[in-house]
């Protein structure tokens, strides 16, 4: 099956190599000496040993030297993780640093992303996780959680905190998280999820620019094998953008990455949005949708399942997994797990792909190779797309697929595109 072929996977390792010894030299600056900083067991001691390393063996130094880093002073090794998190989402005031009136969002399960336009075209994304830790309201700590400052909203009966401060707390108290979005959905088991996700959404977007600015948000597919009622959830996000000023416009999560990232194919081709609830699937052609669907499989069912065969709780599980997995090379017990839901995760995408692509009645007709683009933070282990393509020689998918390609920033791919929803949106108004 064509892809991309073996000098882009050369020059990609070259990257790789040159991230590495980039860290090196950063390390190098900062204390004098990498020898003094990293343990032996990296081997990273001089800037020409990153030319003599394998893929796999620069993954592995990769993930030690975080490690060696987390465990001297919490931080991370630069460039290793784009995962971040923004709550000064208050947009630009100024009339001259607006750009085209219109913002896109992702309220997804595992975060919600936001993406508008500043002058010349450039965009800018903040996100948060949407996550939270109730905390009963008695707790002696409630001034301080409630604080000026401190990322919370109080509710009848508790004090939530918020975002990645909720991952820490629960990690430290060995509790589970709190979503307000389950499988794509508002969840219903969380009595205050709409009060919460909110104040998420606020965070993030801010207020409308003027009267009547078009906020497109992106909502998940009918599932291949059945169908949920969107309803609800629908009303609920639109209720939450008029409170903010804005007028919202639903667009399938899956149709978002088409209109990020298949613009230099005339937007035709096939989105993959592999989000923590689901996977959503969207084949356009020419920037028309003709086929979406979900599948009901994401990031939390990996870590789920992980944390029930090594007894261990999800949020620690989550931890690790954001800490650079391999799926094919995994270091250690808990890694090796992971990576074993991670590659049945990848061969249900491709099996439900070719099952629903494969329908001579059903599927699009695609007269030329069709690429196939990846989205979500679902996509980030090392060599996951790798697997796909592999994954893809075993299946008939009723086309010939064209690239198989990951997105340039996974993360923001979905509100990119609802953001162009919106843009276009504002000029039809």
């Amino acid at each position: 099956m064509p892809h991309r072929g073996h000098e882009a996977d050369h020059g990609d390792i070259e990257k790789i190599r040159d991230r590495l010894a980039g860290i090196t030299r950063r390390l190098r600056e900062h204390s004098g000496s990498a020898a003094t900083l990293l343990p032996a067991e990296t081997g990273v001691t001089c800037l020409n040993d990153t030319r003599e390393l394998s893929l796999p063996e620069i993954h592995d130094k990769l993930r030690l030297i975080s490690r060696h880093l987390q465990e001297l002073g919490g931080q991370k090794a630069p460039e290793i993780s784009s995962q971040r998190e923004s709550v000064t989402a208050t947009p630009p005031q100024r009339k001259d640093a607006d750009g085209r009136p219109g913002v896109g969002l992702e309220p997804g399960t595992s975060r919600i992303v936001a993406s508008r336009e500043l002058t010349g075209r450039n965009v800018i994304t903040r996100s948060q996780r949407n996550i939270f830790l109730p905390v009963p309201a008695d707790t002696p700590a409630r001034g301080f959680l409630e604080a000026p400052g401190m990322n919370s909203v109080s509710t009848q009966d508790s004090v939530c905190v918020l975002g990645n401060s909720a991952l820490d707390l629960a990690a430290i108290l060995e509790k589970n998280v709190h979503r307000t979005v389950k499988r794509g959905m508002l969840n219903p088991e969380e009595r205050d999820a709409v009060i919460i996700l909110g104040k998420f959404i606020g965070n993030v977007l801010g207020p409308a620019r003027g009267g009547g600015e078009p906020c497109c948000f992106s909502i998940p597919a009918a599932p291949l094998n059945g169908d949920h009622d969107t309803i609800h959830h629908r009303n609920v996000l639109e209720g939450i953008l008029k409170r903010l000023g804005y007028v919202p416009f639903p667009i399938d999560e899956g149709y978002d990455v088409n209109l990020s990232e298949l613009e230099h194919r005339e937007f035709t081709g096939i989105g993959v949005s592999c989000g923590a609830g689901l996977v959503n699937v969207c084949a356009a052609f020419k920037s028309m949708p003709v086929m979406s669907f979900s599948i009901s499989k994401g990031g939390d069912w990996i870590d789920e399942r992980t944390s029930s065969v090594l007894g261990m709780p999800i949020c620690q599980v989550t931890r690790l997994k954001e800490g650079g997995v391999s799926v094919n090379y995994p270091i250690g017990r808990e890694e090796e797990a992971i990576a074993v839901y991670y590659r049945h995760f990848i061969r249900t995408i491709c099996e439900d792909l070719a099952k629903a692509f494969s329908s001579r009645t059903v599927g699009p007709k695609f007269e030329k190779p069709a690429d196939i683009m990846f989205a979500g933070g679902s996509t980030l282990a090392a060599g996951f797309i790798d697997l796909v393509r592999a994954e893809m020689e075993s299946v008939d998918l009723g086309f010939t697929a064209g690239d198989i390609e990951r997105a340039h920033d996974p993360l923001t791919s979905v509100s990119r595109g609802a953001l162009v929803g919106a843009i276009g949106a504002h000029s039809v108004q």
